[in-house]
């Protein structure tokens, strides 16, 4: 892939329409375990009709100034205190950069970062940057990729999505729902936390130094597997079992963790375990609709299985140890975490 690909390329910021509330919000504990690092979401739009002015990137610009009208913390500056970290919406603004490449989108397989351009992406470099970029790419071919990079502490995948989904709905002439801001949603129930992690069945020593596997970032690969729907369907099909159900979700981790595991050669006598990042907006009490912009993932590990019997088993073993995980993580099970994150800093966590 030509590393000189760009032939036109220059970064605008999108503030919001009308002045924001000058404030600053704090991350709540459970947004304090997010890596202090970005994320991102790649969209590739095709263009088949060959419209002349297919995104629009004035309509672009504009339409994302009005939804930052909606989502001040996101036109921010981030700062970071003994650990904590906080957002001071100072209408900073949102970095924008439009890119004309000599490419075709047919030139690299969607998904697959090795085989893309890397300028291409915002390349977020730290988490001084703002907390929000995005990068807008319009292709030889009329098609256009748009990367949008977001502070994790800032948002989970829920939340990234539903941003996304409002920046479509203005761009569109739609109405949104207003997102929920409210931090303080997330709070201890004022009990006797655990005195223990509740929530590895290790020792606290497994839990990520993040700033340390932030400086390994560009040391990351990653590549795009995909799976049919009859493929998925067959997979899950082979994990289900007379009165279990399984989720398709569970037969696909389940076949990968076999596959990860026999990759890597792990000896037979070893023991392996299943991690499950999950959304817990619905197992938080009360419950918390799907537009709370924050950061609620819960990282649900399995049972420790013997290699062993991981391999020699059926797919619907594994796929039933999943699905047990899943299970288990309780509104109670949520709440005693996020007792224990209420009283215990950042730092003794890692």
């Amino acid at each position: 892939m030509t590393e000189h690909h760009l032939h036109n390329k220059s970064t605008v910021v999108a503030k919001p329409i009308t002045p924001s509330k000058h404030e600053t919000i704090c991350m709540n504990p459970f947004d304090n375990l997010a890596p202090a690092t970005s994320f991102h979401f790649q969209f590739v739009y095709e263009n088949s009709g060959a419209n002349q002015n297919f995104m629009e990137p004035h309509k672009l610009l504009s339409s994302l100034s009005s939804l930052l009208v909606e989502f001040p913390i996101l036109a921010g500056t981030a700062h970071v205190d003994d650990g904590r970290w906080s957002v001071e919406c100072n209408d900073a603004g949102v970095p924008v950069t439009i890119a004309h490449s000599k490419l075709e989108l047919s030139d690299f397989s969607f998904g697959d970062y090795d085989q893309q351009p890397r300028d291409i992406h915002t390349q977020w470099m730290s988490p001084t940057d703002p907390v929000w970029q995005v990068q807008i790419t319009y292709f030889r071919c009329g098609g256009v990729i748009l990367i949008s990079e977001l502070f994790h502490m800032l948002g989970d995948g829920e939340t990234h999505s539903n941003l996304m989904k409002k920046w479509s709905n203005i761009y569109n002439s739609k109405s949104i729902v207003r997102p929920v801001l409210d931090r303080t949603m997330v709070r201890s129930s004022g009990g006797l936390p655990p005195s223990e992690f509740p929530q590895w069945h290790q020792s606290q020593e497994v839990i990520a130094n993040y700033e340390h596997i932030f400086s390994k970032l560009p040391l990351c690969t990653s590549k795009l597997i995909v799976f049919t729907k009859d493929e998925l369907i067959t997979m899950k099909a082979r994990c289900t079992k007379t009165n279990s159900w399984v989720s398709t979700n569970d037969a696909l981790c389940s076949h990968m963790w076999r596959l990860i595991v026999r990759a890597r050669n792990t000896p037979q006598d070893h023991f392996t375990s299943l991690l499950h990042s999950y959304n817990i907006r619905k197992r938080v009490q009360p419950a918390i609709c799907s537009d709370y912009v924050g950061y609620l993932v819960y990282s649900a590990q399995s049972e420790h299985v013997l290699v062993r019997n991981l391999l020699d088993n059926d797919l619907s073993h594994c796929a039933s140890i999943s699905r047990k995980t899943v299970d288990d993580i309780t509104p109670d099970k949520v709440q005693r975490f996020i007792d224990w994150i209420h009283v215990t800093s950042k730092s003794e966590v890692e």
